[in-house]
């Protein structure tokens, strides 16, 4: 897979949680959290590419601590 692909698959996470959080606020109440928004981005990146690259089988704990090298 290629990186332009991988940062394709990186902004749609971050579209998602930022929609989600979105209406978490909206109508929950809940207050914006930056922390839960990385957080739910990076996991939501590392499971869609777990799902769609047969090679993928980096663990999540490596993937969230060096997630920038998979992007060069």
């Amino acid at each position: 897979m290629t990186t332009n692909r991988r940062w394709k698959i990186w902004w749609l996470a971050a579209t998602k949680s930022i929609w989600k959080l979105r209406n978490d606020m909206v109508f929950h109440n809940q207050p914006f959290d930056i922390s839960k928004l990385v957080d739910n981005t990076t996991f939501l990146t590392w499971s869609w590419l777990k799902g769609w690259e047969k090679d993928f089988n980096v663990p999540f704990h490596q993937w969230s601590l060096a997630m920038s090298i998979a992007f060069i």
